[in-house]
């Protein structure tokens, strides 16, 4: 038997190697195997095998990683259309899907699934929060493909509402992802989550241990688990039956990947939901230009929360134009008349204040 392996390099081809005989009846397409590659030892992921090879002189196999596929049919699909929306090679595509280094244990024993839907009744919704949840709630309950981008103010619940859509979908016997833009985000929505779904929530970063990765890894794959949060590479994870993922804070640039496959989680989610027949749901309160345009043009459904929850007032916002300052006689003034009184107010009555600088490099103020 001929194995056809591709590689985590920038090659857009398949290499031929032999397969051990006493390995016949256990490769399959979708399985690591570490391989011979020059003077190099790399592990690869088969992706078809064959009676022959057009290639005389082959080299053999050296092992085998994993003991089944670890690709399901639409992750197969997503791996493709990876390769040809970013013009990167098949291995590089598999190697965000199934990263290289996992080690998956096979010792360790199946159990019940964790995911229950949870019982802890969340804080009543404001009238526009619940207009956006049933709009939410009837497209997955459809069970088609549908996008929307959620304009909400700071403060007004948009949080609340990933986790009633979150509820609902595994309510549904469905899986669900959540992506929060940075490591250090995690933690807060680890502990929001937990608050309403227990340990039933599984987390995804690249911070975790090998260990705990490989056994995040069984638990999503294996359908223990039906919902994880974490950073942009938890838009792969191994879930079945997927019918939500969620982008929080949609517009962070924390989603693009800056080596290849140089992807957006954003992008690769829209993918994903094709396949899958799945509600990706954009949640912002500054929404990325390339959103707020796909909302205008309709391509994305646009859900707007107005106002905070409990009649919380939005904070206060004056724009100050500085060349009425140079009008006034300051010459190139760093601080303006009024944010200069502002401050010293705030200083006389003990408060804090916080300057955000728009400019760097080589600005002149």
């Amino acid at each position: 038997m001929i194995a056809q392996v591709v590689f985590n390099l920038p090659l857009e081809r398949a290499f031929d190697y032999l397969v051990p005989p006493d390995w016949d009846s256990l490769i399959q397409p979708g399985m690591r195997v570490v391989a011979p590659f020059g003077r190099r030892r790399l592990v690869g992921y088969v992706v078809q095998t064959a009676a022959r090879s057009a290639v005389k002189e082959l080299k053999t196999l050296l092992r085998c990683i994993d003991r089944a596929s670890m690709l399901n049919a639409d992750q197969w699909k997503l791996a493709h259309w990876m390769a040809g929306y970013y013009g990167c090679s098949l291995g590089e595509a598999l190697a965000s899907l199934v990263p290289t280094a996992l080690r998956i244990r096979e010792d360790v024993e199946s159990a019940e699934p964790l995911v229950q839907c949870s019982m802890a009744q969340g804080p009543v919704l404001t009238t526009e929060q619940q207009r956006a949840f049933e709009t939410l709630a009837a497209a997955t309950t459809a069970k088609r493909v549908a996008a929307f981008l959620l304009h909400g103010v700071t403060g007004s619940g948009k949080t609340e509402l990933y986790l009633r859509l979150i509820s609902e979908v595994l309510r549904q016997g469905r899986s669900a992802i959540c992506l929060v833009p940075e490591i250090m985000l995690t933690p807060q929505a680890i502990d929001r989550f937990r608050q309403r779904f227990g340990e039933a929530a599984a987390i995804w970063h690249s911070r975790l241990t090998a260990r705990r990765r490989a056994l995040t890894w069984q638990d999503l794959s294996s359908g223990r688990c039906r919902f994880v949060v974490g950073t942009r590479s938890a838009v792969f994870a191994p879930l079945a039956h997927l019918g939500l993922i969620v982008l929080d804070e949609e517009h962070d640039p924390s989603y693009k990947q800056d080596d290849a496959p140089r992807y957006h989680a954003r992008e690769v989610a829209m993918a994903r939901a094709r396949e899958a027949g799945a509600v990706v749901l954009l949640g912002s309160a500054t929404p990325s230009v390339e959103s707020f345009y796909a909302a205008t043009r309709r391509r994305l459904r646009l859900l707007e929360l107005t106002t905070r929850v409990q009649g919380r007032a939005l904070p206060k916002v004056e724009i100050v134009d500085l060349r009425q300052e140079l009008v006034h006689g300051r010459r190139s003034p760093l601080l303006s008349l009024r944010l200069q009184r502002a401050l010293e107010r705030t200083v006389a009555l003990q408060e804090q204040a916080i300057l955000l600088l728009n400019r760097r490099g080589f600005a002149r103020i």
